[in-house]
């Protein structure tokens, strides 16, 4: 009888003693010895990489100026367009419009030029303006955000300076343009309209250029 009971205990106890030394080890694995842990450094100052974030600040704003750029461009170029609109007609047989005879099929499209420019409408060159009114100072602010690295400064200036002329002159151009287009759809003049959408356009591609020579400049 009693080694029956030595027997039953024996089945009981020594899985659950088992169990609780497997699960005992991993924390003990988890403390590391004292004569093998990595030694600790003592505390310093934070390592700050003077140069590599000040040229990271440059291409990042240089970056951000070309975001910009490539925006008012891109609005510039489409009031040019509405300036400058041709007067297509659908041709599907041979017709006849003032002195011009159309051929039946004069393009793929079927559409030829009539040689007749089309008003500019009023709706899309006051959304271009209003394009134009949030997106200069975008770019005037990314100027002034971008920091070119000490060393460098010297030999970008010159070209840095004719940026800024250049954005300065964008800005001028625009507040040329807004008395031009805020007028009745009749009376806009789309020659004096254009020429100052196109100049606008002409600085962009100007700041661009100088843009990506500061940009080399700067990785040297």
């Amino acid at each position: 009888m009693r080694d029956k009971l030595a027997r039953r205990l024996y089945v009981l106890l020594v899985p659950a003693l088992a169990a609780c030394l497997t699960s005992a080890a991993p924390a003990a694995a988890d403390e590391p010895d004292a004569d093998t842990a990595a030694p600790v450094a003592p505390a310093g100052p934070a390592l700050q990489g003077t140069v590599k974030g000040t040229s990271l600040t440059a291409a990042v704003g240089l970056k951000a100026i070309g975001e910009a750029l490539h925006r008012i461009r891109a609005v510039s170029h489409n009031m040019i367009g509405e300036c400058t609109r041709q007067d297509l007609v659908v041709v599907s047989e041979p017709d006849v419009i003032g002195p011009m005879v159309l051929p039946a099929i004069p393009a793929p499209d079927g559409m030829i030029n009539t040689g007749n420019t089309l008003p500019p409408r009023k709706k899309y060159l006051d959304l271009y303006g209003y394009a134009l009114q949030k997106l200069i100072p975008i770019l005037s602010e990314e100027m002034n955000n971008t920091v070119i690295p000490a060393d460098k400064q010297a030999a970008v200036a010159p070209q840095w300076a004719e940026m800024v002329a250049a954005v300065e002159d964008i800005r001028n151009r625009y507040e040329a343009l807004v008395p031009l287009v805020q007028v009745d759809e009749k009376d806009i003049d789309r020659l004096a309209v254009g020429k100052q959408a196109l100049a606008i356009y002409d600085d962009c591609e100007k700041v661009d250029r100088l843009r990506k020579s500061v940009f080399h400049a700067t990785k040297e």
